[in-house]
């Protein structure tokens, strides 16, 4: 009953929040949120195997047809079918927050932090900095919360579920933020080095 409550507590809270900050401005909290939605849109009208990208005649992108966020303009393309496209980013802007939110909170839960809804509102709230982010229409808050949803289960109990979660989270990490996909990796290095030390370590101490 009580982990329902913070799951509803947070989840309203989240979404409260959420729609505040998109909705008390008429403005995009950044210029990136208008290449994504615009990129959705694209997949939308042209499909979503289409290359053409004809806005950057003098990048590499106009040569190689690279989306580098290929997974999180598919997974956002429903948002590009409001007439106003300022609308899908605000609607998008929500649940990027939303979710990404839900995704620290159920890494404080799996490391057993005791009010863990609480410690997600105090995370955002460390800084405007952190906030200003985690509003933005982009997938850089949804990977942040990835990495550290694999971070924790690479470090506490192992067993079946906990590994689909790993291969499920570094999938859409990879898929959604392509030019971080090294970084789960690099999460999963520095976890087993250090557990490799500590073994180590209790072995010469005993």
């Amino acid at each position: 009953m009580i982990k329902r409550f913070n799951w509803a507590f947070l989840l309203l809270g989240l979404v409260g929040l959420a729609v505040i900050l998109q909705f008390s401005t008429s403005n995009a909290f950044d210029t990136d949120s208008l290449y994504h939605i615009k990129h959705s849109f694209l997949y939308r009208t042209e499909g979503i195997f289409s290359g053409a990208f004809p806005w950057t005649q003098y990048s590499v992108i106009s040569t190689y047809a690279a989306d580098l966020w290929y997974g999180f303009h598919i997974l956002t393309l429903p948002l590009s079918w409001f007439s106003d496209l300022g609308t899908g980013i605000k609607v998008g802007g929500v649940l990027v927050t939303v979710i990404s939110g839900l995704l620290v909170f159920a890494a404080f839960r799996r490391l057993k932090i005791k009010w863990p809804a609480m410690w997600v509102l105090v995370f955002l709230f460390a800084t405007a900095d952190v906030l200003y982010r985690f509003a933005m229409f982009r997938p850089h808050p949804l990977s942040l919360g990835l990495a550290l949803l694999i971070f924790t289960y690479l470090n506490t109990e192992s067993s079946r579920f906990s590994k689909i979660i790993l291969f499920l989270a570094g999938f859409f990490f990879s898929w959604t933020h392509l030019s971080l996909s090294w970084l789960p990796i690099l999460v999963w290095a520095v976890t087993a080095a250090v557990q490799i030390l500590q073994k180590k370590k209790i072995y010469w101490q005993g």
